[in-house]
């Protein structure tokens, strides 16, 4: 047998040449198949598409998810209540609580619980020896000791 080819010596890295890979055929050509794409990548892939539109007598290009946007929020700043409910209900979704922050101030249930911790945590350090002249009160306890003052 001859160690000879016609391209050369043949060893390791240098397979004969009838036994080489064929231009464009695939060295595992019964391999993982391709991946099947699911309807929420083909979505979101034709949201992604650039469309052209017209606006202000302009011709601007914008991809169609931006379109659907502007199209929502036209038709609910115009009175339309079903954009305007779609356009919140995808707001909320998309971004969480759309509300305004309420106010912080504590309830009187709140302050109940407050007094009745800082009451514990004193009787607790009283018992254990932690409560001297090295231990002052907390921030805590002063705001509930002037609150108790007013």
């Amino acid at each position: 047998m001859s160690n000879e080819n016609e391209s050369g010596p043949i060893g390791y890295k240098r397979p004969p040449v009838t036994k080489q890979f064929k231009p464009g055929r695939s060295g595992n050509p019964r391999g993982r198949p391709k991946k099947v794409r699911s309807l929420k990548d083909e979505v979101l892939d034709e949201l992604g598409e650039v469309t052209r539109i017209r606006e202000d007598g302009r011709e601007l290009e914008i991809s169609k998810a931006r379109a659907i946007a502007k199209s929502l929020v036209h038709a609910a700043a115009g009175g339309n209540m079903r954009a305007t409910t779609a356009l919140l209900t995808l707001f909320a979704k998309s971004f969480g609580d759309i509300t305004e922050p309420q106010d912080q101030t504590p309830t009187s249930e709140d302050s109940e619980i407050l007094d009745d911790y800082i009451d514990r945590e004193v009787r607790r350090r009283a018992n254990t020896g932690d409560a001297t002249a090295e231990n002052p009160p907390t921030d805590l306890e002063k705001q509930r000791k002037h609150e108790n003052e007013r």
